[in-house]
């Protein structure tokens, strides 16, 4: 009884595997079929033994720029052949040709002879069967030769060849580095003479504290004149930038480069203004933003008044006096 169970157990399973085989092969042979042709063939026209082949599907309805496709492992075994695998070497992406939108992809045959390309399911980017491609005969020819009497022994491998350095090369090395030591020994003799004629380097000068230079800088502003002569952009650019460098100088951060916004919060952030003063740097900022970045034509009087709100808030804001020398001191010594 239980032998016979076993028997109608193994049946049953036998006609499920069945029935699903043939219902896969059903469904493979219900997709649309697209026409293959076989390029890049070389100028004889035959192929051998691990040439790269590329298969070209000639269809129009499938758009490459819609879907991406992959090849699925083949679907139908060549024709002799129980595994297609061991005979085509596939790759299964398919790539477009830019200049012709046409579709292709690449395979190389592993075994010489008649062999049968055989059908292939098309899927798109997301595993899903869209087609599939008709089967194609192609003639492989072998790598040997038809002549060779050995075609199962590998060749021989050459013995190694002895090379006999050049003599010229030798004397042509030799020169080379005699002229080398030459021009160092006449380089070290340059040098030595001229060391010995250098006048003693004078010490650099005391860097300006940073609000000296700034105040300096507007004067050399106002002397210019722009706003009398119309260069009303020249002159806020010049105060916007004096001021900013004054402000990363006196409060060590990168303001030079910095926006107005990112200025201010740098500023509100380490809380080292009060907010009387943030207020009144951050009106005249954007004031100056105002002309630098829109068509804004400003008075004469508004010039001066900027130049003057700039000079004022450095002159509060500056370092107090005693701070300032002994920074100059350590500059010096440094």
């Amino acid at each position: 009884m239980i032998l016979r169970r076993a028997l109608m157990t193994g049946i049953f399973i036998s006609a499920l595997m069945f029935s699903g085989l043939a219902r896969g092969e059903e469904d493979f042979m219900l997709l649309p079929a697209v026409e293959t042709e076989a390029t890049g063939l070389k100028q004889d026209g035959k192929i051998k033994l691990g040439d790269e082949l590329y298969i070209l599907l000639k269809t129009k309805e499938i758009k490459p720029a819609q879907v991406a496709f992959q090849l699925a492992q083949p679907s139908k075994p060549a024709e002799g052949e129980t595994k297609p695998q061991n005979v085509w070497a596939l790759d299964g992406q398919v790539k477009t040709v830019q200049e012709t939108g046409e579709i292709y992809f690449s395979v190389v045959a592993l075994k010489p002879g008649q062999n049968t390309l055989p059908g292939l399911v098309l899927k798109d980017a997301q595993g899903k069967a869209i087609a599939r491609s008709l089967p194609l005969q192609l003639v492989i020819e072998s790598a040997i030769k038809k002549d060779d009497q050995k075609p199962n022994e590998p060749v021989e491998l050459m013995p190694p060849v002895s090379l006999v350095f050049p003599v010229w090369m030798v004397f042509l090395l030799g020169l080379l580095a005699i002229l080398l030591i030459a021009g160092i020994l006449y380089g070290l003799m340059e040098w030595s003479k001229r060391r010995k004629k250098l006048l003693p380097v004078a010490p650099p000068k005391p860097e300006l504290p940073e609000d000296q230079t700034a105040l300096n800088s507007l004067m050399d502003i106002e002397r210019q004149g722009w706003m009398k002569a119309g260069r009303f952009k020249a002159h806020y650019f010049a105060v916007s930038e004096t001021l900013k460098r004054y402000i990363g100088a006196r409060y060590q951060f990168e303001a030079a480069e910095s926006t107005t916004y990112e200025v201010m919060q740098h500023l509100e952030k380490a809380q080292i203004l009060s907010s009387t003063e943030l207020d009144r740097l951050e009106s005249l900022m954007s004031r100056m933003d105002v002309v630098k970045f829109t068509d804004t034509i400003p008075g004469e009087a508004d010039g001066k008044a900027i130049l003057e709100e700039a000079r004022k808030f450095i002159l509060t804001t500056r370092r107090p006096p005693v701070v300032a020398i002994l920074a100059e001191k350590q500059n010096a010594l440094q």
